[in-house]
């Protein structure tokens, strides 16, 4: 029987969104490890699906790390999610400092593998990327066109040829994500799917869309495409509302790290 007086002993071990949600009764799944009855550390977080556990908070004290406290969590949890028949996804997105990255280092020791196969994932606001002056011109092109204004035939030929535009590595997000054809473009002509910018939204951030853009097409194609989102889609969003940038390739890397305030957030990993 967990008390509410051993739930306050491992408090400060556990983010304050989670301990809350924990207190507000939500279920939570929440491991503490403990020596001589002092809280060392806990692992905490929900069942996103039936076969994924969504791990939201990780912690162990720095003096007790390298000891083995962080394996025995997770192997704790490992255990209870197999009888489940489930999968573990952690998510680290905090800015990079000693501590997220003694964690990164400890997931990847783990055997882990990248929740949607990408090395990075870039994350920034509408006003960090507007702000860069680099979407400013050059975005009207008679053939590219919001999916909310094709028609069935139009969007038919979009769905049957849109696979062909991006990389294997890109087929999990885009079948992870639910798409906002309103704030969704494609260049087409003659029939011809040439380049595509989806708008998708996730379960475990809904607030944070994530813009996936073709890979294979041509460089004009793929910043018309940009240029458009954001000349179109900037006041609908809101210049504080935060984005996502799956990267597979270093195509786009020079340019993400040259805006300002766009950072690779890219630590999701399954376990």
């Amino acid at each position: 029987m967990i008390t509410p007086l051993t739930r306050r002993g491992f408090k400060a071990l556990i983010t304050p969104e989670v301990y809350d949600e924990i207190e507000a009764g939500k279920p939570v799944i929440a491991i503490g490890l403990a020596e001589d009855k002092k809280p060392v550390g806990a692992i905490a977080g929900m069942m996103e699906n039936e076969h994924l556990f969504y791990v939201r908070s990780l912690y162990v004290l720095p003096e007790y790390r390298r000891q083995g406290g962080a394996t025995m969590l997770v192997a704790a949890l490992q255990k209870l999610l197999d009888t489940k028949d489930a999968l573990a996804l952690i998510s680290y997105v905090e800015e990079e400092n000693d501590e997220s990255r003694s964690l990164t280092s400890f997931i990847e020791s783990r055997d882990c593998v990248l929740e949607n196969g990408l090395e990075r994932m870039y994350r920034g606001t509408v006003g960090n990327f507007v702000g860069s002056g680099l979407f400013a011109k050059g975005f009207r092109n008679k053939d590219i066109h919001c999916l909310a204004e094709y028609d069935k035939s139009a969007l038919a030929i979009v769905k049957k040829n849109m696979r062909n535009l991006f990389s294997e590595k890109m087929v999990k997000p885009l079948a992870a994500y639910k798409n906002d054809r309103r704030m969704s473009y494609a260049a087409m002509k003659s029939e011809i799917l040439q380049g595509i910018l989806l708008t998708e939204y996730g379960n475990r951030h809904p607030e944070e869309p994530m813009i996936v853009l073709s890979e294979n097409s041509e460089p004009q194609i793929m910043g018309g495409l940009l240029n458009t989102f954001f000349n179109k889609c900037s006041n609908k969003l809101g210049k504080d509302t935060y984005l996502r940038f799956p990267v597979s390739d270093d195509r786009f890397d020079r340019m993400m790290e040259r805006i300002d305030g766009v950072k690779n957030i890219q630590h999701d990993y399954l376990f």
